[in-house]
């Protein structure tokens, strides 16, 4: 997951991963106040970033649409890529706690 400064008021509501033999896509989507939506894109292939962007959507953009609509490409992706498709829920109230829980939990499962 993305090393980043965690700033007050901002929430991270899901995070996606696309995982093949030689790439990856992360995808972590997560909110800004007061209804403004961040979406972080990382793209890399044998360990070596090939694309990393941030970018944001207004109040205007249903969560629900942005989280569906990057779904449904994401998995697309890792049809056409053959890889691992996916998804982590963060709960609420999707704070950096809750965060560091799923990716603490995630890191557990890999281990085994």
């Amino acid at each position: 997951m993305p090393e980043r400064e965690w700033e007050e008021g901002f929430k991270i509501v899901e995070v996606i991963e696309v995982t093949g033999s030689a790439e990856s896509v992360l995808c972590v989507i997560g909110a800004w106040p007061p209804a403004n939506k961040v979406v972080m894109y990382t793209h890399e292939r044998n360990g070596e970033l090939l694309h990393e962007e941030t970018f944001g959507f207004g109040p205007t953009l249903p969560m629900a649409e942005l989280v569906s609509n990057l779904e449904e490409h994401l998995r697309n992706d890792a049809r056409a890529m053959g890889a691992r498709f996916e998804i982590f829920d963060i709960p609420e109230p999707f704070d950096q706690e809750q965060f560091e829980a799923v990716v603490a939990a995630r890191w557990a499962a890999a281990e085994r």
